[in-house]
């Protein structure tokens, strides 16, 4: 009986995909090409202008402004070939986070790309951007294969993008995928707006209270200190071996001030024994990154397990009551004007812990952290709820996703919400 439930769905999916066919990415886009790096590098950044979209900005089905360069006029013009528009869609060809992709929003346009993300842009007339962008993820795997193939690194070339062979439906089922998924990624993106003004509330009363002293008439309270780092943290340096850190989660990127599982970067390099001695951050821990582009990033591990984390991190611990106002002490654009003040070297930058501990911060007097946690964990819960509900429907899109494009489900009998 299962055997001929299974054969059925077979036939029923072949039949949905009878009108499917295996066409050139090359013959389906009016451009495939990635950018440069400005001349000057960094420093040709500036505070506003053009967007220049990097590697880090392209997630699977989203867009992060987080760390969004924008470089002027000038420096665009040079560029010009790599002008994104609207509906491209963006595929990351290089480095941990190749295979990444996702719709250009039209927030941040006008823009360009570096050397390290291509713009595939669909001919409308036969290929929809949303369509693209599911298939590329549901061929993850294949792509990952296609750039590990090479001698040095990670990497997707033009050439391997144009050859490849997608599966093509009719132009009005590409764009009812697109559609049924895309519903999907609208609540998601919702919860993330809901998630940020949220953020936004917290750091706010954050400034009011502990920077601007608002509800104290202006003035710092007198029995607050004023402190180094060094006398409120402590360095945790419990370490642990590649066999130990297997019982462990593995924590590596810092996103929004969290430390969170990362587990397509750490397939190559977790459990290595060239790594050596991994540091052990648990619950309640921070850790931050001292060295290179994400010098000073800091996050905590509030994932409810003990983890630990690459020994280029380095562990710190707070007392418990205080880990609310640290969490947004480390957001503050103080901390990093301190953290750009003290990092040394031109080339490869680096924030010691040494270095890191003598940034000085307000102390307040435990009772009014204890005021000010009650309001704060008002904000966590609805933070916690948004969370949960995105990772519901995550989990509900990526389960939906190969279903959609192997034909299993009939994109016709999807109502979209």
């Amino acid at each position: 009986m299962g055997g001929e439930i299974l054969t059925q769905r077979r036939r029923d999916a072949e039949c949905a995909k009878g009108s499917w066919k295996l066409v050139r990415l090359g013959e389906l886009c009016s451009k495939i090409g990635s950018g440069a790096t400005p001349s000057g590098g960094k420093n040709a950044y500036r505070e506003d202008g053009i967007s220049l979209i990097r590697s880090q900005n392209v997630l699977d089905f989203s867009f992060s402004t987080n760390g969004l360069a924008f470089i002027n006029e000038e420096q665009a013009r040079k560029l010009d070939g790599v002008t994104v528009k609207p509906k491209d869609v963006l595929l990351n060809i290089t480095g941990d986070s190749v295979a990444r992709v996702c719709i250009v929003p039209d927030s941040v346009l006008p823009a360009r790309v570096n050397q390290h993300v291509c713009i595939l842009r669909p001919r409308e007339n036969v290929l929809d951007s949303g369509f693209l962008t599911a298939t590329l993820i549901s061929i993850k795997r294949q792509l990952l294969l296609m750039a590990g193939s090479g001698a040095t690194r990670n990497a997707l070339t033009k050439g391997d993008i144009s050859e490849l062979k997608i599966s093509l439906p009719p132009l009005p089922t590409q764009r009812k995928i697109a559609a049924v998924l895309g519903a999907l990624d609208d609540k998601i993106e919702n919860n993330r707006k809901i998630c940020a003004n949220l953020e936004a509330q917290a750091q706010a009363i954050f400034k009011s209270w502990f920077v601007d002293f608002e509800p104290f008439g202006g003035k710092m309270p007198q029995e607050w200190k004023i402190l180094p780092l060094e006398s409120v943290c402590f360095n945790i340096r419990d370490r642990v071996g590649s066999e130990g850190a297997k019982e462990r989660k593995v924590l590596s990127a810092i996103a929004d001030g969290k430390l969170v599982l990362s587990e397509d970067y750490f397939t190559k390099q977790v459990y290595s024994k060239e790594i050596g001695k991994y540091i052990i951050v648990n619950e309640g821990d921070f850790a931050y990154n001292p060295a290179r582009i994400n010098i000073g990033s800091i996050g905590i591990n509030d994932l409810g397990v003990s983890g630990c984390v690459s020994p280029v991190y380095v562990s710190i611990r707070v007392d418990k009551e205080y880990r609310n106002f640290f969490k947004l002490f480390f957001k503050t654009p103080y901390f990093a004007e301190e953290v750009s003040r003290r990092a040394i070297g031109s080339v490869r930058q680096l924030l010691s812990y040494t270095d890191f501990a003598m940034i000085s911060c307000v102390y307040p007097a435990r009772e009014y952290i204890q005021k000010f946690n009650q309001i704060y964990e008002v904000i966590v819960s609805g933070l916690r709820t948004a969370d949960h509900e995105s990772r519901a429907l995550a989990a509900l899109r990526d389960a939906l996703l190969p279903k959609l494009m192997s034909g299993e489900i009939d994109v016709e009998k999807v109502e979209v919400a």
